[in-house]
């Protein structure tokens, strides 16, 4: 029997579908190992960031000592999340730095080792000191915490303005002002701004006008000294004073005191934040700065500054004087004027009748006197005398307004009324007036002040029963150092007379082509002050 062959053959899978599948496992094996491998860059990356390959740095921050507890403390924590700039690690650290003497040691570009290390970032009090300093900062500063400037007391001061402070210095309010404190010059910028009843900011005319030069001289000339720590003796009862500039946000510290804001515009501590721009900042220390700042003003830390007190804006804000003008003030704070009792000596002669462009030259001196008088605050003492010969029986000269406080005796319009009746009369008795308007002077000597005669004229000296010897012996031996002061209009023949007068008696001799001269008015404006 026979075998038949079978022809039954084992099928095969086909080999495409496993080349597609296969080529579906190799790229989705090549996706995930794509992003394995971008992860782990990125984490080597990080790591390596992170080892500090260029070391430490450190950003040291002069912070004024209103803000610089609260800045340490948001640094502390900064610092402890390892920053790195530029393959630095980056340590924080903040230092106590009065604002005035920043400003001073910023204006020089010689940073004081006793403020601390020169600092990449500046914490001032506020914005008035960056303005002072601008050539030094890297940009413009940003503010970081605010806080109204008030007057800390042991009890409250009701219905107390800043235009009242200086009349209130000597007797009831008794306020210090440190000059290592920023809040005294703010507090300065207040009453100079009530002054001039303006809302700020002053211009350098205002803030070098007589009546703010008078009203912070007055306050600092009267202050009782301050003290290294002026808010911890007020509130234990034992400092000489009454009222001294602080923030609110300080007083937070001393619960036994209380914030006065007296009503106007009050001044406010912004803290602005300013990168410096100097020789001992690098690149490194300048970003890690910057980035510092970015952190400061982060919602969370402004919570941690508002939780210490900052945040809080009055209901009207100074805009504070910046420039020439805060640099005025801060000059009449270091040197403040005495008050100044003057006696004016005006030659009324017949010369003086003489024409000179508007008018006569004594119509011209009266307009340029009364437009001063009129600017003079009412603690000067003005007097007025004219001379010429036999206006008062014999007497060459005449006494129109006794020298006195202008805020007495309505003491303004006497002497507007007298200058105004003035007209010009005969002969020039120069040195018999001015011996006799000296000894008054001399006689009625107030202390504390600048004591002064301004003599005004514009012609020699006619009459010869009185020589410059005499005139010379009676202003040395005088009880009382009284200035000359001389105004000639035109170069007399008695200039070296003249001169000798104002050299010694401490004064000075000012020569004007002319009444109706700008150097009359320039010459006033330095005289009677």
């Amino acid at each position: 029997m026979g075998r038949h062959r079978s022809d039954r053959r084992i099928r095969g899978i086909s080999k495409g579908p496993v080349v597609a599948v296969g080529v579906v496992i190799a790229l989705v094996l090549g996706v995930l190992g794509w992003f394995h491998l971008r992860d782990r860059t990125d984490d080597q990356g990080t790591a390596a960031a992170g080892t500090c390959v260029e070391g430490d740095a450190t950003l040291t921050v002069a912070a004024d000592p209103d803000i610089a507890d609260a800045v340490r403390n948001i640094a502390d924590t900064y610092t402890a999340t390892r920053p790195v700039v530029r393959d630095h690690c980056i340590t924080v650290t903040v230092h106590d730095t009065p604002t005035p003497a920043a400003v001073d040691a910023l204006t020089t570009g010689t940073w004081n080792d006793t403020l601390g290390p020169a600092p990449a970032l500046w914490i001032p009090a506020d914005s008035t000191a960056t303005a002072r300093v601008p050539a030094v900062l890297d940009g413009g500063p940003k503010p970081i915490a605010s806080t109204p400037v008030v007057l800390a007391a042991r009890t409250d001061l009701p219905g107390l303005s800043w235009q009242d402070l200086p009349a209130r210095q000597a007797t009831d309010l008794k306020l210090a002002l440190p000059d290592d404190v920023s809040a005294s010059y703010a507090v300065l910028d207040a009453v100079a701004a009530a002054t001039t009843n303006t809302p700020g900011p002053l211009d350098d005319t205002q803030a070098a006008s007589p009546q703010v030069t008078a009203a912070i001289s007055a306050l600092t000339l009267a202050a009782p000294a301050a003290g290294p720590d002026p808010l911890t003796a007020l509130a234990a009862g034992s400092a000489p004073f009454q009222t001294v500039p602080a923030t609110a946000a300080a007083l937070r510290d001393h619960p036994g005191l209380v914030a006065v804001t007296p009503t106007g515009p009050t001044p406010v501590a912004d803290h602005p934040a300013a990168i410096l721009d100097t020789d001992w900042v690098d690149d490194t220390t300048a970003r890690a700065a910057a980035q510092f700042v970015d952190h400061l003003r982060k919602p969370e830390q402004q919570q941690l500054l508002t939780d210490a007190g900052f945040g809080t804006t009055p209901a009207t804000t100074l805009t504070p004087a910046t420039g020439p003008a805060a640099t005025r003030l801060a000059q009449t704070f270091a040197n403040p004027a005495l008050p100044q009792t003057t006696t004016i000596l005006l030659d009324v002669s017949g010369s003086m009748g003489y024409d000179d462009i508007t008018g006569t030259r004594l119509n011209n001196t009266v307009t340029a006197l009364t437009t001063r008088l009129d600017t003079l605050p009412d603690s000067s003492e003005v007097g007025l005398w004219v001379y010429s010969r036999g206006l008062d029986g014999a007497k060459p000269y005449q006494v129109k307004v006794p020298t006195g406080p202008l805020s007495a005796d309505d003491r303004r319009t006497r002497l507007d009324d007298a200058l105004r009746g003035l007209r010009p009369r005969t002969a020039t008795s120069t040195y018999a007036s001015l011996i006799a308007a000296h000894q008054a002077a001399a006689e009625g000597f107030t202390d504390g002040r600048t004591n002064s005669v301004l003599l005004i004229t514009d012609g020699p000296n006619d009459d010869t029963s009185t020589t410059a010897a005499q005139l010379e012996k009676a202003l040395t031996d005088a009880a009382h150092p009284v200035r000359v002061d001389v105004i000639s209009i035109g170069d007399t023949p008695d200039r070296a007379t003249l001169q000798k007068t104002a050299d010694i008696t401490g004064g000075t001799l000012t020569v004007v082509p002319s009444a109706h001269s700008p150097e009359l008015t320039a010459a006033l404006t330095d005289l009677l002050a």
